[in-house]
């Protein structure tokens, strides 16, 4: 069959179920679950990790992209996995979802006692459970989901489903609900998405949903719930179970005015901003060196007559391989200059001289002029203060979009249960108290507004959750299924039973 034949072939598939979806089930994609059929379909990520607010249908995406790669693709292996199997079992196959979910003409056969569906091009999508590990090693699935990912443990994954995935090149989709504890197998692994995304790997994806994304929810019902939850003091259930935000039962964010919609714009954005000050502002590299840990870095710029800070890009890297002293040097040059072509303060961990000392006889002609630290004088308590001063006080800390790491590392700053700092996952933290710390920043009524400057600048910011990224192409299937588009399918979701 030629290219062109399996193109009309499979435009004719997605049509069905398109069709089937919108009026047998009554059900479209939102927003975000197109972000993520994108992601798996069109731009080919081999994991998709996700965070989803309550009832913003995470299991309703979860059977799209699995129904549509078993009637598009031959002899798929298709795996949709929960902590348990009663929980397959409950979510998706008493209620019928995964049996009735594609065109029925497209499945051959429905096996009660697998839980699989066997579809004409020779394709399954089974239904399992983490739980009893060993069944499910030796398997060679191209495509496998964990739902209700913030129950998953780190023995399934990493002694059994990671090195089954290899066989095929597969790919690994994560949805959940942020869980509430930090120390457990989600987190280690989120982390390491996340690491993956700064150090550029293309091959991974992350999103976060918030409730309010799914368009049948009822906007002013959902408002009352949050004015509740403030009441009674439940912020950390309204930011977890509605936003699918980080929050941990027990503990109290350290920055606890953080907050991405007002603190968090794009870098061109920010850029814009300052480009008339550029030669204004105070430049600065801050870097935490180390050669068996994580290096990390923050790149920022400081307004000291508005006291206003932006933190613009940073490096957050933990392969050893690359923590060099010129390695990080020739990084780090790179994302200066593509910030600012003047002058730079650079600051570094003064438990670290190996780095200034190594960089300065190995890059004399570019004169590094690197400075230490002084933590023996400044109080980690005074640094957290300045730079809640700055979060507290209106248009005076930005963050650029790009800092993805820098970002959760702040959401999810929050001292334990007798009220210390984290010791772990803090790099960037550190950082940037010795950033304020060596800027002198000082606190001040209100900054720059920049509210109503006429600024006009386009931009597409990849990295920001995708419920932002709400413009989507029509034809996203694929260019050649020009009959199949998502402007022919209704904008506005009814879920009903889902």
């Amino acid at each position: 069959m030629s290219q062109n034949q399996n193109n009309v072939v499979e435009a004719v598939r997605l049509n069905a179920l398109h069709t089937r979806m919108r009026d047998v089930l009554n059900i479209t994609l939102h927003a975000g679950q197109i972000q993520m059929a994108r992601a798996y379909f069109v731009e080919g990520k081999k994991i998709i990790m996700s965070q989803w607010g309550r009832n913003c249908g995470k299991s309703a995406c979860d059977l799209y992209i699995a129904c549509r790669a078993a009637m598009t693709r031959s002899n798929f292996e298709i795996y949709i996995i929960l902590p348990q199997k009663e929980q397959a079992e409950d979510i998706y196959w008493q209620p019928k979802r995964l049996q009735t979910f594609a065109p029925p003409e497209y499945i051959t056969n429905i096996s009660e006692t697998n839980m699989t569906l066997t579809f004409d091009t020779g394709s399954t999508i089974t239904l399992h459970g983490a739980k009893n590990i060993d069944s499910l090693r030796g398997t060679k699935p191209n495509l496998v989901f964990y739902d209700e990912s913030q129950g998953h443990v780190s023995e399934f994954h990493k002694e059994v489903m990671a090195p089954n995935l290899l066989g095929k090149n597969s790919a690994l989709i994560l949805t959940g609900t942020p869980p509430k504890i930090k120390d457990c197998f989600y987190y280690e692994f989120k982390s390491q998405v996340l690491g993956d995304l700064e150090a550029g790997d293309i091959s991974v994806a992350y999103f976060e949903f918030p409730t309010e994304l799914n368009p049948i929810i009822d906007k002013n019902e959902l408002e009352k719930m949050r004015l509740r939850l403030i009441k009674s003091g439940d912020i950390s259930i309204w930011n977890r179970e509605y936003l699918g935000k980080d929050c941990f039962v027990g503990r109290d964010s350290v920055f606890p005015t953080f907050s991405t919609e007002t603190h968090v714009k794009p870098k061109i954005f920010l850029k814009g901003l300052i480009e008339g000050d550029i030669d204004k502002l105070k430049w600065i590299t801050v870097a935490d060196p180390a050669t068996t840990g994580v290096f990390a870095v923050l790149f920022a710029a400081y307004n000291p007559n508005t006291n206003q800070l932006f933190i613009l890009d940073e490096i957050w890297e933990n392969d050893r391989r690359l923590t060099d002293s010129h390695t990080m040097w020739k990084r780090i040059r790179e994302k200066e200059k593509a910030l600012y072509n003047g002058k730079w303060i650079r600051v570094y961990d003064e438990s670290a001289v190996w780095f200034a000392n190594e960089v300065s006889n190995n890059f004399k002609h570019e004169s590094p002029n690197w400075r230490p630290t002084k933590k023996r004088k400044d109080k980690v308590e005074d640094g957290i203060s300045k730079i809640k001063q700055l979060q507290n006080t209106e248009n005076s800390y930005f963050v650029a979009s790009e800092c993805v790491k820098f970002i959760w590392e702040t959401e999810n700053y929050v001292t334990d249960e007798e009220g210390y700092l984290p010791k772990n996952n803090d790099d960037l933290m550190d950082v940037q108290r010795y950033l304020v710390d060596a800027l002198d920043v000082r606190s001040s009524e209100k900054g720059n507004d920049y509210k109503n400057k006429s600024l006009t600048i386009e931009y597409q910011d990849t990295n920001k959750p995708a419920q932002t990224l709400v413009s989507v192409e029509a034809n996203w299937a694929s260019k050649a299924m020009e009959a199949v588009e998502l402007s022919d399918i209704d904008t506005h979701v009814s879920w009903e039973d889902w």
